[in-house]
């Protein structure tokens, strides 16, 4: 990850040399493979999803006895794709790949990608067969210790729940299993352990949004602003699009609103930089919605579109599951 990036990005200029003192095109494959996932995990989630797609087709062509090789190159290039909103993408993809894993026996594909595929549901407006899938998909799985299938399967069912309006239990889901998460390797590294911040952050604000008392929201909002300050600290910057969002909530959600606008349009930019398109129109329908108007009406209308296009449905629920404050 970018705690190191100066060591990253001097073994990745290294990997081009191998499959060029090896000349075949399974060296070529592993190399993408390595470059590939490291992209994902510095948040490149283009420069990822172009290096694994190449790696996953170079696997399939040359090489053989590549089954965990070709999982990771699906298993990192489809988490690129969700990170960047790619949904239509994901929604063409999923159904094959999982198929042809359930058909192989590879339980440890089909369990991977069935845990961070569920956007593919919830963009079908299907909660109900998202949880079904991501239950049936953990239910294999050791409960020993707190695996980074955990940290999937728990992120899936929160963003279900705050999909569904339930914020309470989506933040009963991240309470319950928080001390495991904190407490295990997953959270130390910096990818993960970002995402789990992010998580408990957005979660805590949907529970804000239906809290029974002001003292409870008050608590909530303290604890996404600690997540979001937990987020800052990795100086990531597509980590900045998670923790603004968050910092634009509590704003909100404190009755500062033109704090809430300036953050808002401050991930209109960044977050097209980030490439993270699906954050950037949730972002832009929040936006919107405060300030009314036509810019109002024209901002929601432009995130609309860009969900129509990708295949979402309900916009507003999209919304919701990734903004869950807002009037």
């Amino acid at each position: 990850g970018p705690r190191r990036p100066r060591h990253t990005q001097k073994l990745t200029r290294e990997m081009p040399r191998v499959p060029a003192t090896v000349a075949t095109p399974c060296a070529t494959a592993y190399a993408d493979l390595v470059e590939g996932v490291a992209a994902s995990l510095e948040g490149r989630w283009h420069a990822g999803a172009e290096l694994l797609i190449h790696a996953e087709e170079q696997f399939l062509e040359h090489c053989t006895g590549v089954t965990w090789e070709l999982g990771t190159s699906r298993s990192f290039g489809l988490r690129c794709h969700q990170f960047r909103g790619d949904i239509r993408l994901m929604t063409e993809r999923f159904p094959p790949l999982v198929r042809d894993a359930q058909e192989r026996g590879d339980r440890y594909f089909a369990t991977n990608i069935v845990l961070f595929s569920h956007y593919v549901n919830l963009a079908a407006d299907d909660p109900q067969k998202m949880t079904e899938e991501i239950e049936a998909a953990i239910h294999g799985w050791s409960h020993a210790g707190f695996h980074v299938q955990h940290m999937w399967h728990l992120r899936a069912g929160v963003e279900n729940a705050i999909y569904e309006n339930r914020g309470m239990l989506a933040w009963t889901k991240v309470a319950q299993s928080w001390r495991a998460a904190r407490g295990s390797l997953v959270a130390r590294v910096q990818f993960t352990g970002i995402v789990l911040e992010e998580l408990r952050g957005r979660a805590a604000l949907a529970a804000a949004m239906q809290a029974n008392s002001p003292r409870e929201r008050a608590r909530l909002i303290d604890i996404a602003d600690r997540a979001a300050k937990r987020v800052e600290k990795e100086h990531t910057d597509w980590g900045r699009v998670f923790s603004q969002l968050l910092r634009a909530g509590t704003a909100f959600m404190r009755g500062r609103h033109d704090q809430a606008v300036k953050l808002l349009r401050s991930i209109e930019h960044l977050g097209e930089e980030q490439e993270m398109f699906l954050h950037v129109a949730c972002a832009r329908r929040r936006l919107g919605e405060i300030l009314a108007g036509d810019e109002g009406a024209a901002l929601i209308a432009q995130a609309t579109k860009w969900m129509q296009n990708q295949a979402i449905p309900i916009p507003e629920a999209m919304t919701r599951t990734i903004v869950p404050w807002g009037r």
